[in-house]
């Protein structure tokens, strides 16, 4: 079992070290004046502020017990109620959806391009027709070469949908990399969680899959259950459903609404009772 460790930078141990080598670089004493000093004061400032900043998207590199850096990892994470972008080593473009976990090594590149994803991304991959890409995703592999394509591989559905844009990609078991299936463009792949290696295939529209990376979440006709969950990581809450009607699906845009003027939405489509307490919701059907 590998075992990992978080390295976070400390903002006063980086501090310390900025102004350590302003001491050491300064061989002879001088003289400034007070606007100088506090341009410079300013400068350093900016600099650990950075550098903080930067802490809490990146989680540092990860490595095991050995410390060999073929185990180092990079780790991008998308928390809850947000999303963000990354630019690989090699110019692919990943962008994160909300409760969203991306990890590579950090030698990626160096002789493979693999990344491993929890939850859901969209890939812009640059060709490399020497190294394919791959990314891991719970029980399969998605191997591409110049391909742009959205996977979703949330922990909690139980199933792994992968979505096509353009380009070709093949969907391999994890566990012996036997072949599942491969995608044109506008198909879109499912595989289920459960071991079984099943694999649906079915056309789609994969623009619309990926559409929440401009700020959209698009639903067609889709039951409470799953624009639940969507929700959910959309605003960063949880949402408790109460006396849901099973038939009930829903064809709706949202793009900059607050959670209280979608259920507001929601509330003139079906009669429903709402509470918003912090991070807790309550929705009741009536």
């Amino acid at each position: 079992m590998e075992k990992t460790k978080i390295l976070i930078p400390d903002k006063e141990i980086i501090w310390n070290r900025i102004q350590a080598t302003i001491w050491a670089t300064s061989r002879v004493p001088r003289r400034y004046s007070r606007a100088v000093l506090y341009r410079a004061t300013g400068i350093a400032a900016s600099v650990a502020l950075f550098l903080g900043a930067s802490a809490a998207l990146w989680l540092g590199h990860i490595t095991d017990s050995s410390d060999h850096a073929d185990m180092q990892r990079n780790i991008v994470i998308a928390p809850p109620g947000s999303k963000t972008q990354v630019i690989l080593p090699d110019s692919t473009v990943v962008c994160l959806n909300a409760g969203s976990r991306l990890s590579y090594s950090r030698l990626y590149n160096s002789k493979t391009r693999m990344v491993e994803l929890e939850g859901e991304g969209y890939f812009d991959v640059r060709s490399n027709p020497e190294r394919p890409f791959t990314v891991h995703a719970g029980t399969i592999h998605v191997k591409a070469l110049g391909t742009v394509f959205n996977v979703r591989a949330y922990h909690d559905e139980d199933e792994v949908n992968v979505a096509l844009i353009n380009g070709r990609v093949q969907l391999l078991a994890a566990a012996d990399r036997h072949v599942l299936a491969t995608l044109c463009p506008n198909q879109s792949g499912v595989v289920k969680k459960d071991g079984t290696g099943r694999c649906h295939i079915a056309d789609c529209d994969a623009e619309l899959e990926a559409v929440w990376r401009f700020n959209k979440l698009k639903f067609e006709n889709v039951p409470v259950a799953f624009m639940v969950k969507k929700l959910e990581r959309w605003y960063g809450v949880h949402i408790n459903v109460v006396n849901a009607p099973p038939e009930r699906t829903y064809r709706l845009t949202v793009k900059t609404e607050t959670l209280t003027e979608l259920l507001g939405l929601i509330n003139k489509l079906t009669p429903i009772e709402y509470k918003i307490n912090g991070e807790e919701v309550t929705v009741k059907y009536k």
